[in-house]
């Protein structure tokens, strides 16, 4: 049925990243946006971190090497986008 529409095309990465940390990923509640610090709060740990890479993997069909998974590209949602957008391999919306 070419009038459906799947939910990842009707919001973005990033929107569907904070989705994701927030029901699956994060430790308590709190708020959490694009640009909350998920390390520093405590809300993601190093197994949530790579739960997180471990979704972007199998979402963009990309490999992320170990050496970046790094807190400069890890510390919130706004970070890992923009590490994302520095890869030559990622395209996305």
């Amino acid at each position: 049925d070419l009038r459906a529409v799947s939910t990842h095309q009707s919001t973005s990465l990033s929107d569907d990243l904070v989705q994701f940390v927030a029901s699956d990923v994060a430790i308590g509640g709190g708020p959490l946006d694009s640009g909350t610090d998920l390390v520093m709060t405590g809300l993601v740990d190093s197994l949530g971190v790579m739960m997180v890479v471990d979704w972007l993997e199998q979402r963009l069909g990309i490999d992320i090497d170990p050496n970046d998974v790094v807190i400069e590209h890890f510390e919130s949602v706004d970070a890992i986008i923009g590490y994302l957008r520095g890869r030559d391999d990622c395209r996305f919306e």
